[in-house]
């Protein structure tokens, strides 16, 4: 992981621990809701940029980077929808690349009225991974 300052709502940088090959960014308690409009636009740069770079599968069993005991698997409920992250109980939580874009909502789940007007468009999907 590297460390990187990025701005903040509050006073000052905070810093946050991203994973470029597994495509995680580890926030240490509340400081995803800390984060400043720069600071997301930035961390959606480096999302962007590792796109072509070969990922690296997560671990079934991932540990804490500050304590060591084993994150949990957690699903959650924010504005944009669902996301799934893994959390450690005390020091904060590991989110995937995808999940950090549906929480600060760049993407978005479709409502059931985009799905049908899909189906009743849409003839044949090619989908590129």
């Amino acid at each position: 992981m590297q460390t990187i300052a990025v701005d903040s709502r509050l006073a000052g940088p905070i810093d946050i621990d991203v994973c470029v090959q597994c495509c995680v960014i580890w926030f240490d308690q509340s400081e995803s809701a800390q984060l400043a409009p720069s600071a997301v636009v930035e961390l959606f740069k480096i999302v962007n940029a590792s796109t072509e770079k070969p990922r690296l599968p997560l671990s079934s069993a991932l540990p804490c980077p500050r304590c060591k005991v084993q994150l949990k698997f957690t699903h959650d409920i924010f504005k944009a929808g669902r996301i799934s992250y893994h959390r450690c109980q005390t020091h904060g939580r590991l989110t995937p690349f995808y999940q950090f874009l549906k929480e600060k909502q760049f993407i978005r789940q479709l409502t059931p009225m985009q799905i049908s007007q899909l189906r009743a468009d849409v003839r044949q999907i090619k989908c590129s991974g």
